[in-house]
């Protein structure tokens, strides 16, 4: 007989055979809270993991990520700032911090935390589509040139976020020839991209629902681009 395959069921009992074997490695917190699944369930794990180990920046990270997801948005931002003293140039704890804090109103102090992480990591798409997101509503110049780069770098959330502020700023044309574009390149959400251009063409009545399915089979491929 072939033997089944161990379940997710069996692993978490694994993990915790693994925490009452080795309680006060921090690893083996790790190992448990990465088996839970649900945020809320592996804070504790996490936590226990930080105390074992407080130096570790990645912890204190992942830590913050679970708190942030489990909406405790205050404990997220103490972990970040944490990780961030462990470890100073830890861009992914600048990147959560600035999103935590944006999350949380402090727009300026996560516009300065972003930008720091745009220094550790220029050529990062994530960085320039965070700061966009942080300038969107304080400056939307600068928004559109942060997403811009972001789509340049390769990042197909970002092509309908220029769209978005394209809109915004009044040069609708614009932007539905960027979400018309955008049907045809790879990583590009083509249903939030169909949505976004059906609602520019109901909105500005620029032309018939037959003539927009027109244009976009007469789109290039992602293939013959």
């Amino acid at each position: 007989m072939i033997p089944m395959a161990p379940g997710p069921s069996s692993g978490r009992a694994q993990r915790r055979r693994l925490v009452a074997f080795a309680p006060d490695h921090a690893a083996a917190w790790l190992a448990l809270a990465a088996g839970l699944g649900g945020a809320a369930a592996s804070v504790p794990a996490l936590e226990r993991a930080a105390r074992l180990d407080p130096g570790s920046a990645e912890t204190h990270h992942a830590l913050g990520l679970a708190l942030r997801r489990a909406d405790r948005l205050e404990e997220a931002l103490d972990s970040q700032r944490w990780a961030i003293r462990a470890k100073p140039d830890f861009l992914p704890a600048h990147m959560s911090l600035g999103n935590g804090l944006l999350d949380g109103g402090a727009h300026e102090e996560a516009r300065a935390r972003l930008q720091r992480a745009l220094a550790l990591g220029p050529a990062t798409p994530e960085c320039w589509y965070n700061l966009g997101n942080a300038n969107q509503g304080h400056d939307p110049e600068g928004a559109l040139r942060a997403y811009q780069r972001a789509a340049r770098l390769g990042l197909g959330l970002a092509r309908t976020r220029v769209a978005d502020v394209l809109d915004a700023l009044g040069r609708q044309g614009e932007a539905e020839d960027l979400l018309l574009d955008s049907l045809s390149r790879p990583g590009t959400d083509v249903a939030s991209a169909i949505e976004h251009l059906s609602g520019l063409l109901i909105r500005r009545a620029r032309c018939s629902p037959i003539s927009w399915i027109c244009r976009w089979r007469a789109a290039p491929t992602a293939a013959s681009a």
